[in-house]
């Protein structure tokens, strides 16, 4: 079975540089095989791409015709950076989720509903 993403050598430099991953460079597919480990607990995240600034930054970086994805390795905090592009899943880059450009973003909170949104409003008129 082949790989599911292509990781870029800046890729490699970058994990290397910010996570301390030791990266095989004479042998890559020890170095592969680790960040699929990594890459599988990773879970995407759709909340940048409706991040206007955030995205008009990485268009400026990356390109404006392509098709952005990201994943994000809770237990290390990395976020990894993807493009699609011709039907394969290219890993740019990858950043700390508590960098500046990344921040831990909180998921939207449960709706009250209604009925007891009512009986409290109901309850404060009452009690004046």
């Amino acid at each position: 079975m082949g790989c599911r993403y292509i990781y870029t050598n800046h890729l490699l430099e970058r994990l290397e540089e910010r996570f301390g991953i030791n990266v095989h460079w004479e042998n890559k597919k020890e170095t592969y095989k680790e960040i699929n480990d990594i890459m599988s607990e990773a879970s995407e995240d759709r909340s940048y791409l409706n991040d206007s600034r955030f995205m008009i930054n990485m268009y400026d970086l990356h390109g404006y015709d392509k098709k952005y994805e990201f994943r994000i390795n809770a237990k290390l905090d990395i976020v990894f950076v993807m493009i699609l592009e011709r039907g394969k899943k290219i890993v740019k880059t990858c950043y700390q989720l508590d960098s500046s450009r990344f921040v831990k973003k909180k998921k939207f909170k449960k709706k009250h509903k209604r009925k007891q949104n009512l009986d409290s409003y109901l309850k404060i008129k009452e009690s004046h």
